[in-house]
């Protein structure tokens, strides 16, 4: 009955994984990429005046003007400034001022008439001089300094250009009425006036101001000197950056980004655009997987990990790209399919990682590059890492791959630019972010720990770690059970050899052979490869007991490795090589003895379950054929073949691989490599003859005489 649940309950769990699970990691990891990837109105390209165009073509969306540049512009603003005539206006109410303060002058040494003329005189000499204009010194002087001395001087209603040489100053003014009298009057009388000139030319705030101001804004309004069309090519990869061309460019950064009209329209396509692509891309590897790689998307770790890394790569790539060209590269994108490959396949490993480059590239400015080195890199990886055992595989892969990118990335600036060498200093911060690139990738070893205990997956490097036989564990079963430890030795030897010919993990049957009768340290004693000659500790027993003895090491294997904290895959071989198969000896004992009796099969069967992989498929008939291979009566290669067919036959009829992926041709390989393995083993020796009496006394007189302190 417990059986029965424990299946109803995993065929949920499949349903749950196969069905649902699959499309809602597309949907989630869609909607994580779409939410990171940059919106259409952000302009992602970084440019020098008159360096080239680093990006591929750039065609531009929408028409626009194009704007000269802000330097340009504020150049234009700077000379306007410079050449700006200020207006002054000439008042005449300060002349009235003056002659008021001249007529209250009383001088009693002078007669009416006599003072009468001075004040005639003073009023006509006036009058010319501040007709002609008064401004003050500190105004000379500005004038003289900002503007040349030229300026715009409003009489009335009319302005005209002036010079500040035309103009009197209140000290030229006082000296030109001192010494313009003629004969007329006498210097020392004028004297007597103590006169207060000042200035009628003011400097007009408002009315500069305003002309100033206009003038400046009739220069923004004339920015624009040219016109590019919708679907115009701005810019091709390795065009230099003119004026021209810096304007264009930084005009459509400024109308993509301040597009007020038709920025919301644009932008909610756009958004449409990235999540219908980024979903298609998803859907597409999710189809693959559930065709070609359904078992992996039987088990929660590997259905979820090549979707959270892609979503993961992609928003380090959104976040690093930006600003600056070629940034992206620093970071190491083919570490994606360098985990995919140690913990799945290589099948797997390029699918998962064309479908990221190919989601990256869409908001990258020069995807075609992008995709060309990304996919090399990638395969070369693949390629190279074929099963890690070694930490120095992961040294020699990041070579490889920063070889890689420096010729794909040399070769395809050669073409793009024409075969111009002198070009490729241009792009040495490229060849910077390779080498990052590299060195971040040797990061992998400690990541893929990390992501074992997270998504509970086993590597080739843990499993070589386990199968070192000075772990403890081993050490314990060598000690405690060396007759198991050395049937466990033969098993991994035998199913190593047929998972290299079938195409199986070697490494993973070869550490799971190690520990899967673990659980026999319990009782090593109950089992024959541990038994002393003669011996049976099962006198008395009744065959139920005997089974439930035999039968318990599976539970106790278990127990031991969760104890040592090992894997999940190690324990299924544990739980999986006798299957759901019977204690056969024990049960054909009771069999036996109860000839007429109907049986209950459950005291002598294995709890199971029955392989549902390769590797542990090879290791049921791997411990299957070695532990009976001990009771053979005669090593003959007749009885060695006609045993191995028996044996696996046997197994095949009662249903133990139909779970697992061994197909008739995997069965016919295993049983062909056991044959010669068993021969090779158990190969019969040459007797050596004995020596004669005569042939006797003569080695040991040849030996006295070699070593003398032997004594006969």
């Amino acid at each position: 009955m417990a059986i029965k649940t424990y299946h109803t309950v995993n065929l949920t769990n499949k349903r749950f994984l196969g069905y649902f699970l699959g499309p809602l990691m597309v949907v989630l990891t869609t909607c994580v990429i779409v939410w990171v990837m940059p919106r259409a109105e952000e302009f992602e390209y970084h440019y020098n005046l008159d360096e080239p165009w680093r990006y591929g073509q750039l065609i531009t969306e929408f028409g626009f003007p194009v704007m000269k540049s802000d330097k340009v512009v504020q150049a234009e603003k700077d000379t306007v400034r410079r050449n700006f005539l200020p207006y002054y206006k000439l008042s005449t109410e300060e002349i009235n001022v003056v002659k008021q303060a001249m007529d209250n002058v009383r001088v009693d040494s002078m007669g009416t008439e006599a003072l009468r003329r001075y004040k005639a005189y003073l009023s006509r000499t006036l009058d010319s001089v501040y007709q002609k204009g008064i401004v003050s010194s500190e105004d000379q002087q500005e004038l003289i300094r900002d503007y040349d001395g030229t300026f715009r001087l409003i009489r009335g209603n009319t302005a005209s250009a002036y010079n500040v040489n035309q103009l009197l100053t209140p000290k030229m003014a006082y000296e030109y009425i001192l010494t313009h009298h003629g004969d007329e009057l006498a210097d020392d009388t004028l004297r007597w006036f103590e006169l207060d000139i000042i200035p009628n030319v003011f400097y007009d705030s408002k009315k500069s101001g305003i002309e100033l101001d206009e003038m400046l804004r009739q220069l923004e309004l004339s920015r624009s000197y040219d016109v590019v069309a919708a679907g115009e090519k701005i810019i091709s990869r390795g065009d230099k950056v003119t004026q021209k061309k810096f304007d264009i460019l930084e005009s459509y950064k400024k109308a993509l980004e301040g597009n007020s009209v038709n920025k919301a329209e644009y932008s909610s396509y756009h958004l449409a655009g990235q999540l219908v692509y980024v979903f298609l891309l998803l859907c597409g590897l999710f189809v693959f997987l559930q065709l070609y790689k359904r078992k992996y998307q039987m088990k929660l770790g590997s259905a979820v990990l090549p979707y959270v890394l892609i979503a993961v790569a992609c928003v380090a790539a959104a976040l690093t790209h930006r600003g600056i060209p070629g940034r992206v590269y620093a970071l190491p994108i083919v570490m994606v399919p360098l985990i995919i490959r140690i913990f799945i396949d290589s099948y797997t490993a390029i699918m998962v990682h064309s479908t990221l480059i190919l989601i990256i590239s869409v908001f990258l400015n020069s995807p075609f590059e992008f995709v060309i080195l990304q996919f090399t890199g990638g395969i070369i990886v693949v390629f190279s890492l074929k099963q890690l055992t070694q930490r120095s595989q992961i040294l020699l892969t990041a070579v490889l791959t920063v070889v890689d990118y420096f010729l794909v990335y040399t070769a395809y600036t050669l073409v793009h630019e024409g075969g111009d060498i002198s070009k490729l200093p241009d792009n040495y911060a490229y060849y910077t972010y390779f080498a990052i690139c590299g060195i971040l990738l040797l990061f992998a070893y400690p990541l893929l720990w990390v992501l074992e205990k997270v998504f509970g997956f086993t590597s080739d490097v843990t499993l070589v770690e386990l199968s070192n036989t000075n772990n403890k564990l081993l050490q314990q079963l060598s000690e405690l059970a060396p007759g198991t430890f050395q049937h466990s030795l033969q098993v991994a030897n035998l199913g190593a050899e047929v998972a290299n010919k079938i195409g199986g993990n070697s490494q993973l049957v070869r550490t799971g052979a190690l520990y899967h009768d673990i659980g026999k340290m319990k009782n090593p004693a109950y089992f024959t490869e541990n038994q002393a000659t003669g011996y049976s500790p099962y006198n008395g027993m009744s065959p139920q007991q005997c089974a439930a003895i035999v039968i318990r090491h599976v539970e106790d294997g278990l127990a031991l490795a969760e104890q040592h904290h090992l894997p999940a895959v190690i324990k299924r071989f544990i739980s999986t090589h006798h299957g759901c198969g019977k204690t056969l000896y024990f049960y054909r004992t009771y069999k036996n003895e109860h000839p007429d009796d109907e049986i209950d099969e459950t005291p002598f069967t294995y709890p199971g379950p029955n392989p549902s992989t390769k590797e542990e498929g090879i290791l049921m008939m791997s411990d299957a054929v070695e532990a009976a291979s001990r009771s053979l009566a005669e090593y003959t290669e007749e009885s060695i073949s006609t045993f191995v067919e028996k044996i696996i036959d046997a197994q095949v009829a009662a249903g133990f691989f139909s779970e697992s992926l061994l197909t008739f041709k995997d069965i016919a390989v295993a049983k062909r490599v056991f044959k010669e393995k068993l021969k090779t083993i158990y190969h019969t020796r040459i007797v050596y003859p004995e020596l004669k009496e005569q042939d006797k006394k003569t080695d040991g007189e040849m030996e006295k005489q070699k070593n003398p302190s032997i004594t006969s």
